[in-house]
């Protein structure tokens, strides 16, 4: 086996200075050997006079220089101008011919760099500041902070790749919450780092996310506080300082209006561990917040030989339904033979899922376990996702049609408008538009490929198994989209949320954040 290269640099910041220059700076000479200086212009215009370097500067605008700098200042010539000077030095750690070894690094560009429309940098520079400036240096952070800025200054971006593009800025903005999500943000400094003034970035935020910037900040704080707590091993009190709240009450109130209940109520009923008798429900529990390691799925022999989730289950067995412990039991009508039986080792309920919109299956489970204010709130943050989508997808595909077969066993199944399902996701939820030929019947069967050609879609999404993604190769006349069966096939919540995703990476050509 190939043994994969081992590369990583390492940083020690000597001095972070945020200067406020009003007349002229002068850039420290009395640097020790092997350092680097990097200046980022955070605001202001001026010019920089130096040796051999001489240009205006403006804010957004970076240099870099080695210890062996000539004379150079910064000198105000409109706007008094304010910087952030960092001398550092960093080394390679590598391992060559089975020795490990560190080299001293420099920066190869000395003088202006081009980082281009990279409104981020400044972002990275102000959290580096604000973390150096701590009490409590956490070391950690300063590394892996200071590694972003570092990528920087290597991606070489070239100028016609430098264009404004506002979901690309938006998606920048929504990785730097999801990956530091317990610091503080403030919509317009966030507006500013995208650059966009407050209105424009406020209605692209909500346009692609379906959350206002505010929204999006604490529904993600909020995600990454059920799993903390359904975890287990911290309190309230500890998750809402580890989520960037210092006032545990007020984490509990943002907790409650956004899940549905207080986080110590939740982290009770969502630690119990639960057996289902049938995989429909898996995604519905996951949904509410379910570690996946507390839900056992049982399945008889039947319904093991239909199974196709990928969870390993064995055979239905009470002796070993004993073993699991479990503290709730959920199946279907096809249980009801043996409901006494199941009852007798922990309380049971079954729900008879075919007759129930994927909402109606999801409310009705987690009325069982006690967590219908979850549900409902999932749901309300569904529909949100779902009309931005919708209303990106209308705008990019106007009044195309959309068809759904399923390739499976050498079968080919028609899913028409009628049909639970992908049916609820694209027809419904999205508004999207059948095929006249399919708006009549819930499913039709053909018996090649060829003939899904007689609907006349604009789409067809194609579901098949993983295995069998390059069975059918036949040309059809609309565009086509093959996708796996899962998600589009689960009929749960977690299920219809992820088919979303898919649907507006198809149909709009967007990530949908």
């Amino acid at each position: 086996m190939k043994k994969s290269k081992f590369n990583m640099t390492l940083f020690e910041i000597n001095c972070l200075q945020s200067i406020q220059i009003t007349d002229e700076w002068e850039l420290p000479t009395s640097v020790e050997k092997n350092t680097n200086l990097l200046l980022f212009v955070s605001e202001g215009k001026g010019e920089l006079r130096g040796t051999h370097l001489s240009t205006s500067i403006e804010k957004g605008d970076l240099f870099s220089f080695c210890s062996e700098v000539t004379e150079y200042s910064f000198v105000v010539t409109a706007d008094e101008i304010s910087i952030y000077y960092i001398a550092f030095s960093c080394a390679e750690v590598c391992r060559s011919k089975g020795e490990w070894r560190i080299e001293n690094k420099k920066i190869p560009v000395q003088g202006k760099m081009n980082v281009g429309q990279n409104t981020f940098i400044s972002y990275h520079f102000t959290r580096l500041y604000d973390m150096w400036r701590g009490n409590a240096v956490d070391n950690f952070k300063i590394q892996s902070c200071f590694s972003e800025i570092w990528e920087v200054l290597f991606t070489g971006l070239r100028k016609e790749e430098q264009k404004s593009d506002p979901e690309q800025a938006i998606i920048k903005m929504t990785t730097c919450i999801n990956e530091h999500y317990e610091e503080s943000f403030e919509v317009e400094r966030m507006a500013k780092l995208a650059g966009m003034n407050v209105t424009s970035f406020y209605q692209r935020f909500k346009e692609y996310t379906a959350l206002t910037p505010v929204q999006y900040i604490t529904k993600t704080r909020m995600e990454k506080a059920r799993t903390l707590l359904t975890e287990g091993t911290i309190n309230v009190h500890e998750t809402a300082r580890a989520v960037g709240y210092q006032d545990a009450y007020y984490f509990s109130r943002v907790f409650k209006k956004v899940v549905g209940i207080a986080p110590l109520r939740y982290q009770q009923l969502l630690q119990r561990k639960i057996v289902v008798l049938a995989p429909v429900f898996i995604g519905d529990l996951l949904a509410l917040g379910i570690p996946r390691e507390r839900i056992v799925l049982l399945l008889d022999k039947e319904r093991q030989q239909k199974h196709r989730l990928g969870i390993s289950a064995k055979s239905f067995q009470f002796e070993r339904l004993r073993m699991e412990n479990p503290e709730l039991i959920i199946g279907t009508e096809k249980d009801a033979p043996k409901y006494e039986s199941l009852a007798e080792i922990a309380p049971t309920y079954l729900i008879s899922y075919k007759q129930k919109t994927w909402r109606e299956q999801f409310i009705q489970l987690a009325s069982i376990i006690d967590a219908e204010e979850v549900a409902l709130n999932w749901l309300r943050f569904y529909d949100l996702k779902a009309s931005a989508a919708r209303d990106q997808i209308l705008q990019r595909m106007n009044d195309e049609t959309i068809l759904v077969a399923r390739i499976a066993n050498e079968r080919i199944r028609i899913f028409g408008e009628k049909r639970r399902k992908a049916g609820d996701l694209l027809y419904r939820d999205l508004k999207l538009q059948a095929p006249i030929q399919a708006s009549g019947f819930s499913i039709e069967d053909v018996n090649r490929l060829e003939e899904l050609d007689d609907f006349n879609a604009d789409h067809i999404l194609l579901l098949h198994e993983q295995h069998e993604h390059d069975a059918y190769a036949t040309p059809l006349q609309g565009k086509v989209h093959r996708a796996l069966i899962n998600p589009w096939l689960s009929y749960s919540a977690l299920g219809q949320a992820q088919a979303l995703n898919e649907a507006v990476l198809f149909f709009a050509q967007r990530k949908i954040l």
